[in-house]
């Protein structure tokens, strides 16, 4: 495993104990090659098979029921779409709040 992928591990440990600071770092390092593969997949059709189903479903998200934009907006688009990328996968680490029940006929708000 070379440095980044285990410096990438690590923040992403961080980010799953509720580490804010790891999460922005995250953000920082992640949204940069998000943003070429949302490029690559919207120019060349694919650009990594296992994100490019989820990158078509947030550009059509983005653009809306007519599925056209504008050459100009193409910049914001990608921007956009790769910043959603990242916050889905941020939320995927980060940790999920604890119901703590205490009898079997509580019922709980989470």
């Amino acid at each position: 495993m070379s440095g980044k992928e285990c410096d990438l591990d690590t923040l992403a440990a961080r980010v799953g104990r509720g580490d804010s600071a790891a999460a922005a770092e995250l953000r920082r390092q992640l949204v940069p090659h998000l943003t070429r593969l949302v490029r690559l997949t919207l120019r060349e059709g694919a650009g990594c098979p296992t994100l490019d189903p989820c990158i078509l479903a947030e550009v059509r998200r983005a653009v809306g029921p007519g599925g056209a934009y504008a050459a100009a907006d193409h910049a914001h688009l990608v921007d956009r779409v790769a910043r959603r990328l990242c916050q889905s996968v941020l939320e995927g680490l980060r940790p999920r709040p604890h119901c703590a029940a205490g009898a079997a006929d509580t019922v709980c708000g989470c």
